[in-house]
Parts: C-alpha cells; structure tokens; sequence
C-alpha cells in the first residue's frame, strides 16, 4: 500500500517520467487506494459525531443533574468535610 501511495505522489510531480510498466503496476493499488481514503474520512466523521455527542451528554449532565451532578466526582470526604472518617470501632 506504500508502495502505491508513494507512486500515486510521483505521478503528481513527475507525470512524464514513468514507465508503460510502472503505470500497468500501479492501476490496480489507485482504487485500493480511492477506498482506504474514504474509509479513513468517514470513520473520522463518524468519530467527530459520536464525540460531539458524548460531550453534549456530559455538558447536559452538568447543567440539569442537580445535586447528583454537583458531588458526582467528589470523594466521600467532600460530603461532610467536619467529620473524621477515621475507623473508631472499639469493642
């Protein structure tokens, strides 16, 4: 596949400058070629949306969770900081 794109790039600077046979080997890798691009642009899109809707979710979980949005990353410290957590059971 390289190999293909590397030529597909010659052929672009030095269209006069390939072979018959150069030419022959390259024109089965320039659909191969035309079709990993398309996949490779819509997998970015289909990544770009999926993003923009994971991060609407967060946005809108931070705006309207009310109180479960407030302490949903804070530690059980945070809830009552007045309060030794520490282990006091003495039997």
């Amino acid at each position: 596949m390289g190999w293909g794109s590397n030529s597909i790039e010659d052929w672009k600077k030095f269209k006069d400058e390939k072979s018959i046979a150069e030419w022959t080997l390259l024109i089965p890798i320039i659909p191969l070629a035309i079709i990993c691009l398309i996949i490779y642009k819509i997998l970015n899109l289909v990544l770009y949306i999926l993003k923009g809707i994971l991060i609407g979710i967060i946005e809108g979980f931070r705006e309207y969770g009310g109180i479960f949005a407030d302490y949903f990353d804070a530690s059980y410290s945070d809830y009552c900081p007045g309060i030794n957590w520490k282990n006091n059971n003495k039997k």
